[in-house]
């Protein structure tokens, strides 16, 4: 619950993130030294730099390049300005124990645009890339961004790297911290090996990180020999075991009630507890989504409503595969009931499987595999080789610079099927 509190407490008052960078580390964290929680073998560390007094603060050390401090009278702190494109440059380090295990681990950083042109980061952990293209929302204020990095944090010094890039202007910082969550190495400890791999069956087969309770019931499964390899990537195929819930998603589901002044609906929690386990969605990110919903809300239950539809154009039930599909969509925000009568509509007239996908909609396909079509997989066998040569450049340019993992995995997946339809 107090890891729950931080969280939310972060996610209303983002501005007093600088506060907490500025003067270490909070009560229930162990700092930048490794000091187990009394009675368990983990532990909390809170690492940050801070810039708000004019220099250095904090428990990890940094050198920079290409970088000044600047004043904001307004506010009576200063930040770091990053003004030089192509040259600016922090390496922020700190050191792990190779005595643990990282669990969880989280980079945030405090930042806000500067003048008319938006300046864009990158920035990598020990040589990996984390993100590219980044580029803060606000211009008046310092909001919070934030990525997980427990996969690329290593035994001995861990490098971050931020630069400015080559396109775009200035960027400014306020501090930059990491959160980590450490398992002592023991006989009752689960190992890193077994944890990577329960990782990377969870992300190929349902495109998400596991839960903690997931992980620590598959990776013991692993370390006990209880099972083999194969039969843990079994069960996580299936999923045969426990409620998928954790602490995210009972954030999601707060955060709508206070937001969206309803409950989220399972598909809802699903997919946004899994991106802020991944990193990719912050809790005003989801603050904001959510207040979005409440605008557009979602009346009766959407399951009969799509049904109804179905069967006064259709004559029929929908499908699972179909109902799953545009139940999605509905209540993700992303397709409107008009749309959908449309969608419906076009059924009627035998556009699902006969007629292959269109200039348009190769054009906009973004490989999410959340919103993906229904009939997809059979309208593409239905398309002009010309375009399935478009959309096979834009599959192998997500197979390889895309950041998140299911989006990638559909992208090698439509790859797959072209080569099978011989499309080069």
């Amino acid at each position: 619950m107090k890891l729950l509190s931080l969280l939310l407490f972060i996610g209303l008052v983002s501005t007093n993130f600088a506060k907490s960078i500025s003067y270490g580390a909070k009560v229930h964290h162990s700092g930048s030294t490794y000091s187990p929680v009394p009675g368990q073998n983990i532990a909390k560390r809170y690492l940050y730099c801070a810039f708000q007094k004019g220099y250095l603060e904090g428990n990890m050390n940094m050198n920079s390049v290409g970088i000044r401090y600047a004043y904001e009278p307004q506010g009576n702190y200063n930040y770091v300005l990053l003004e030089q494109p192509g040259f600016s440059k922090l390496d922020i380090y700190f050191k792990k124990s190779r005595k643990y295990s990282v669990r969880s681990a989280r980079l945030s950083i405090l930042e806000r645009l500067v003048g008319h042109q938006s300046g864009k980061l990158e920035i990598y952990v020990n040589g990996r890339n984390v993100i590219s293209n980044h580029s803060p929302t606000d211009r008046w204020r310092f909001t919070e961004s934030g990525w997980s990095i427990a996969e690329h944090v290593v035994d001995g010094m861990n490098h971050i790297e931020i630069s400015l890039q080559r396109h775009g202007s200035s960027l400014a910082l306020l501090g930059v911290k990491v959160e980590t969550v450490e398992v002592k190495n023991s006989g009752s400890t689960i190992s890193q090996r077994s944890i990577d791999f329960v990782n990377r069956v969870f992300r190929t087969y349902h495109q998400r990180y596991p839960t903690s309770k997931e992980l620590n019931y598959y990776a013991r499964l692993l370390d006990t020999k209880q099972k083999t390899a194969s039969q843990v990537r079994s069960m996580i195929q299936t999923l045969q075991n426990e409620d998928t819930s954790d602490e995210y998603t009972e954030l999601v589901e707060q955060y709508f009630i206070r937001y969206a002044g309803r409950h989220a609906s399972e598909q809802e929690k699903l997919v946004y507890s899994d991106r802020l386990r991944r990193g990719v969605m912050t809790l005003p990110q989801l603050r904001t989504e959510c207040e979005r919903l409440k605008l557009s809300p979602i009346t009766g239950n959407v399951n009969s409503r799509i049904t109804r539809i179905f069967q006064e154009i259709l004559r029929r039930n929908p499908s699972s595969q179909e109902l799953t599909y545009y139940r999605n969509k509905i209540e993700l925000g992303t397709m409107s009931w008009d749309r959908l009568r449309s969608e419906i509509t076009m059924l009627k007239q035998g556009v699902d499987y006969k007629v292959g996908l269109t200039n348009s909609e190769v054009s906009s396909f973004d490989f999410n595999p959340y919103t993906l079509p229904t009939n997809f997989w059979q309208r593409l066998k239905n398309t002009t080789p010309d375009l399935l040569r478009q959309l096979r450049r834009k599959a192998q340019y997500i197979s390889v610079y895309e950041a998140r993992v299911e989006r990638k995995n559909l992208a090698l997946s439509v790859i797959s099927e072209l080569d099978r339809l011989k499309i080069k």
